[in-house]
């Protein structure tokens, strides 16, 4: 076994300074270890986990791939007002996750379902909002960001219905599909949608009063 150390020219004073050195070493690692764990507490563990490679302590440890809980996690740790279904998608699909998404769309609500379940957070009609900044938000602050997701979510969510149809829908049939796929929009907000989309040429209606994409 090979060694920095000549082992006939090592006095007590050698093994004292490797000693005490050891010692040090020893206090600096943990003093090192405690940031890192207040960094990880600060951030969150999602996020922790993201940027880190070597969260196991060792440095060649590969990094662990992301989850779609892990990456919406940390997308609404760091989103006061919450997130609509729709831009949790866009996350997911930034961070990669778009064939897995459109391969295995339920995952994408089983994940939300995990954190909901968790009590890590809270859904009111469609955003997700992370539970403590859900809960410093007042009723005022609340409502007015349902009125914008019914405002801006709802003609989105039409258009994206009739393009993914067989064919012109009417009004009912449009009504029926996006209770499925967005029960939090009432259906008077899906008429007057339906209205605006017809009136500015987004949409076409026909003679059967049935609606597609202009």
């Amino acid at each position: 076994m090979s060694s920095d150390l000549d082992t006939t020219l090592v006095t007590v004073d050698d093994i004292l300074a490797a000693l005490r050195e050891r010692e040090e070493l020893t206090a600096r690692l943990s003093d090192v270890e405690r940031k890192i764990q207040g960094i990880r507490a600060f951030i969150g563990e999602a996020r922790f986990s993201a940027i880190s490679p070597i969260s196991t302590g060792a440095a060649d440890a590969p990094a662990t791939p992301p989850s779609f809980r892990s990456v919406l996690q940390e997308a609404l740790e760091n989103a006061p007002r919450g997130l609509t279904y729709p831009e949790l998608r866009e996350i997911l699909i930034d961070a990669g996750f778009g064939e897995r998404l459109e391969n295995s769309p339920n995952n994408f609500f089983n994940a939300i379902g995990r954190l909901l379940s968790q009590n890590k957070a809270v859904k009111r009609g469609g955003r997700v909002f992370w539970m403590n900044f859900y809960e410093a938000l007042s009723d005022d602050e609340l409502s007015a960001l349902d009125g914008h997701d019914q405002a801006h979510t709802t003609p989105e969510a039409i258009i994206a219905t009739l393009k993914e149809a067989s064919g012109p829908l009417k009004a009912a049939e449009v009504i029926d599909i996006m209770v499925q796929t967005h029960s939090y929009i009432k259906a008077t907000a899906i008429y007057a949608a339906l209205s605006r989309l017809t009136k500015d040429r987004t949409l076409k209606r026909d003679e059967h009063s049935r609606y597609s994409v202009a």
